[in-house]
């Protein structure tokens, strides 16, 4: 949750970027051959506002969007709602307003609330007035006598539109004048039946909490989530301009979005933010406030299994300055919604609109602004682990190359073969490489998650260590006072060769 906010540009409504889940594809943007997850535009939220933390759910043909914003006149959080429908057409049946904001003076949650999760269920008479509900919203509050000491609270509703709070939070936090963040993201599934509710909760170290309910309000700790194959996220250190190599960093924890078991395949699903912020001293001296992106993982056990990297959504794939806090395409049980789509759908908070390819500074820093945040969408999709390592140029030798999204309209794709990269760990294919940015043109490609000191735009993907027959070899070159490209030469093209980064899947 954020508090108060700078002055707001006029309020405008943004149009639907991209199709959702039954309308397929439509104008997405440049994305390497035989990927397996795609990249869409923004779907809800207002240019000049900021929109983010989203809980989406779908039955049939309507979709429903709950999500954190601003509104006009206002400088703390709203809970905001909106629905679109596919029949006849995609169309909006509910148009976005607010259904939730913070208490009344002396509650629990006078001072903000934010982080929206909603489940479809029958909830008898949690209120006392009688009512068998049949929505359930949680949400993330603090209040003023206890400001940042964050606790999760519901409400409940029968159409999900209209809203009435349980007046105390249902998963507490001790008072801690604003040492510790608290409870929050909470995330809502049926699990056999049973209403189930993973959260996160930093009293100290950072951790995740598995809790059950009988009645939606009153819930039971059954242990703690496990953290083993999470990939942790890695702190940034400064440099001189970057060559291969460096020192391992220390590990940092990380903050879950959407967290979703699918009745399908027996699996928890969890978009987890691995990348702190960027640093300022790699965005011209601003500090952003959104993460460069998420990954997806699945684990068969939530307390004992081992979760499997799957795919990464981050500024490398979408071009999005911003990429964090997604939510998981559920169903009115929470579960990961499945018909018509082999996968997983995320919503991720994200900063639209896209920096200029040779943006550097403040320029990428302000991109990823308060009021550039917006829900965008993209899917993963199993069976096709492999993205397309591609080579593209514009005037003067300047290149990129990368595994996802590059800017079309300036660069043109080189014909050359630079063999293929993994989404994820793939047998030996486990050395992460990363796409960098030295200057507003100057891409370059490391096998160092801090890159360098450098801004980084996120994983390009997993190579090998070593030479086979079926592999390519891939040397970072540099032209001088120009830039960078990798190349499978190891005279680099007649460039300057920087070191070998590993090894490519021809």
């Amino acid at each position: 949750m954020i508090g108060a906010l700078l002055p707001r540009a006029p309020r405008a409504r943004r149009v639907l970027a991209a199709a959702l889940t039954l309308l397929g594809a439509a104008a997405l943007t440049p994305a390497p051959a035989a990927a397996s997850s795609r990249v869409g535009g923004g779907v809800v939220g207002t240019a000049g506002y900021y929109d983010y933390a989203p809980s989406v759910i779908q039955a049939g043909q309507l979709q429903d969007f709950w999500w954190c914003g601003d509104l006009p006149g206002r400088t703390v959080d709203t809970i905001l709602h909106e629905q679109y429908s596919f029949t006849g057409g995609l169309h909006v049946t509910i148009p976005e307003h607010a259904v939730l904001a913070e208490g009344a003076a002396g509650t629990w949650d006078d001072a903000l609330i934010c982080n929206p999760d909603v489940i479809e269920g029958s909830f008898v008479d949690p209120l006392g007035d009688g009512v068998t509900y049949t929505y359930a919203l949680y949400y993330v509050g603090y209040g003023t006598a206890g400001t940042a000491d964050n606790q999760i609270g519901v409400a409940f509703s029968l159409d999900g539109d209209h809203w009435v709070k349980y007046p105390q939070p249902v998963i507490t936090a001790p008072y801690s004048n604003g040492t510790y963040y608290g409870a929050a993201q909470p995330n809502l599934s049926y699990v056999g039946g049973v209403l189930t509710m993973v959260y996160e909760y930093q009293e100290g170290p950072n951790q995740h909490i598995e809790a059950t309910s009988a009645d939606g309000v009153h819930f039971t700790t059954v242990g703690t989530v496990t953290t083993s194959g999470l990939r942790a996220a890695r702190p940034y250190w400064a440099g001189a301009r970057p060559r291969v190599g460096g020192a391992p960093q220390p590990l940092s924890t990380s903050t879950w979005g959407g967290a979703a078991y699918d009745t399908a395949d027996g699996r928890w699903y969890v978009a987890v933010n691995d990348d702190p912020t960027r640093p300022a001293a790699s965005s011209g001296g601003v500090q952003e406030r959104g993460q460069l992106g998420v990954t997806l993982y699945a684990a068969s056990d939530l307390l004992a299994g081992t979760w499997t990297e799957l795919d990464t959504i981050d500024t490398n794939l979408t071009g999005w300055e911003s990429n964090f806090l997604a939510g998981i395409l559920r169903d009115p049980a929470g579960t990961v919604y499945t018909p018509g789509l082999p996968g997983v759908e995320v919503y991720a908070s994200t900063a639209i609109p896209r920096p200029a390819y040779n943006a550097s500074g403040a320029t990428l820093g302000n991109a990823g602004a308060f009021n550039n945040w917006d829900v965008a969408w993209s899917t993963w999709s199993p069976g096709q682990p492999w993205r397309a390592l591609q080579r593209v140029d514009y005037a003067g030798g300047h290149h990129e190359v990368t595994t996802g999204w590059w800017d079309s309209s300036v660069y043109h794709l080189e014909n050359i073969n630079l063999g293929k990269l993994a989404e994820a760990p793939t047998g030996a294919a486990s050395v992460p490489l990363y796409g960098c940015k030295l200057g507003g043109g100057d891409y370059f490609v490391v096998p160092n998650s801090n890159c360098l000191g450098q801004y980084k735009l996120g994983l390009q993907g997993y190579a090998y260590a070593t030479p086979a027959p079926d592999r390519l070899p891939l040397y970072r070159c540099e032209i001088p006072n120009i830039g960078d490209f990798l190349s499978t030469d190891p005279n680099c093209e007649n460039q300057v060769n920087m070191g070998l980064v590993g090894y490519s899947q021809n």
